[in-house]
């Protein structure tokens, strides 16, 4: 079902903007729905004061006191309001080395990286490539910028045929390093995506040896090939992180207390072959998660 800001709208009174701010700044787990709805409602005047702390953010955490969630919460509304003056400053978040992400962000790249970056681009997707295309130090960004692409097919700002044409040219050019997340993220990207027109691509970063096979197979993508186009579309884009973001207080619901697992059978973790993952990895197996939220809380 996708996410609707208006389909439960309860506020009636403004409160004063420094009081959304404050609210906005200081939470435990994430702002409330009134709150959220308060922003809303005072969107105009406080556009400048959420893009204020993005920018800041995006210089590094040493411009952000250890308590302020303003830039969380900036980057939630800005996406929800679609404001593409907030594109520059989440692609230069994104490009931060990975210790400094995980101090600012926790796991908000990882949770909703590429859904916050396709819905601010507004289906300008210059930056995103840029992204895609250099090494930066943090590199699980480079594959939140390939994800974004797809959002934005989903969305429908950009043509699946043009996204897999891309996706192909960066099979065929790139030089990351072998079984990085550049290569795990652009095979993941194109596969959700059917790519029967560059299979051949595909089956190319296996036998390159650049694909990750404790991720995904190319006998597995073989088999997901003969399935209907449609069939495969249509489960790629009701996952929650292939679509774009349009209610930042649902999108931010994942960082309520709650524990993910405990309506769920118990399932052994499906390990792969190598070194375990650190704990600010991607998770192996391949749900797109941190490990330290995914299989190591399944040890």
């Amino acid at each position: 079902m996708s996410e609707s800001p208006t389909d439960s709208v309860t506020t009636v009174q403004n409160w004063p903007l420094e009081q959304v701010v404050e609210k906005l700044t200081y939470f435990r787990t994430r702002p409330s729905l009134a709150t959220i709805e308060q922003a809303r409602l005072h969107r105009k005047a406080i556009t400048p004061i959420l893009m204020d702390a993005l920018r800041r953010a995006a210089k590094g955490s040493a411009a952000v006191d250890d308590d302020h969630n303003l830039h969380i919460s900036a980057l939630y509304l800005l996406a929800e309001f679609r404001e593409k003056e907030a594109y520059p400053f989440v692609v230069e978040l994104l490009s931060l080395d990975r210790a400094e992400m995980e101090r600012l962000l926790g796991d908000v790249d990882t949770e909703d990286g590429s859904r916050i970056l396709a819905s601010v681009s507004r289906g300008d997707i210059r930056a995103i490539c840029q992204l895609a295309e250099t090494a930066v130090p943090a590199e699980i960004s480079r594959w939140t910028a390939l994800s974004a692409l797809v959002v934005l097919v989903g969305a429908g700002e950009l043509a699946r045929k043009d996204a897999l044409q891309y996706f192909s040219y960066l099979m065929r050019n790139s030089t990351a390093p072998p079984k990085s997340e550049f290569w795990i993220g652009l095979t993941m990207s194109a596969t959700d995506l059917h790519p029967t027109e560059i299979a051949e691509d595909i089956q190319g970063l296996y036998e390159r040896g650049l694909a990750d096979t404790g991720w995904d197979t190319w006998e597995h993508i073989e088999e997901m090939l003969k399935r209907p186009r449609e069939e495969v579309l249509s489960k790629t884009f009701s996952q929650r992180h292939y679509q774009m973001l349009t209610d930042a207080h649902h999108a931010m619901e994942w960082m309520d207390p709650v524990e993910r697992y405990v309506s769920r059978a118990p399932v052994a973790p499906k390990r792969r072959s190598g070194p375990e993952p650190g704990r600010n990895d991607p998770c192996w197996c391949g749900s797109g998660q941190k490990y330290k939220k995914c299989c190591l809380k399944k040890q």
